[in-house]
């Protein structure tokens, strides 16, 4: 059985330089090969033992890694949790604010700033809507080549902003408006 080494130990066992004669250098007896034989057998059980030592260390040390981030995890989304908490009566005001004068899209106070702002309109094709030829022509919906049809949402959007017109293949949903705020 092979004995555990702390590395220190190893660092001090094998430091020392074999010169190319003298005690190990020239080998002229079966004795001597064997004691070499024996010295190496030694160091790779010694590696060995050193490679479950860092294992065992190292699966420690990703077990205490492990608990650490989930520890992290757990209060980061327990301050978030408070940060949401306290962001909804912000929010509330900065919307009746918004309310009474819809001009007011933001409002700075000395530890940082409630700010409204609304998103772009997006549009989406109705009931998983494909185009096929007939529909080439129509607005945002264009032929490339002979064989692709190419639908564009943002031709689409333009067109129902401009016209007003409804389409019967896409509607124009209109971007909330979203509340944030800004701490210093």
């Amino acid at each position: 059985m092979s004995k555990m080494y702390d590395v220190d130990s190893i660092n001090e066992d094998v430091t020392g330089e074999l010169q190319p004669e003298g005690e190990y250098g020239i080998i002229e007896q079966k004795e001597e090969a064997m004691t070499l034989l024996e010295r190496i057998k030694a160091r790779q059980a010694a590696i060995t033992d050193l490679e479950k030592l860092y294992e065992m260390r190292t699966r420690l040390l990703r077990d205490k890694i492990e608990i650490a981030d989930k520890w992290l995890a757990d209060e980061k989304e327990k301050l978030q949790r408070q940060i949401d908490f306290f962001k909804t009566p912000l929010e509330h005001f900065m919307r009746a604010i918004n309310a009474s004068n819809p001009k007011i899209k933001s409002l700075k106070l000395p530890t940082g700033t409630l700010k409204l702002r609304k998103l772009p309109d997006t549009v989406t094709l109705k009931d998983n809507w494909k185009a096929g030829e007939a529909d080439v022509g129509k607005p945002g919906i264009n032929k490339i080549e002979k064989v692709e049809i190419k639908v564009s949402l943002s031709e689409i959007k333009k067109h129902i902003q401009e016209t007003g017109e409804e389409l019967d293949y896409a509607e124009l949903v209109p971007g909330e408006t979203k509340f944030e705020v800004e701490v210093i």
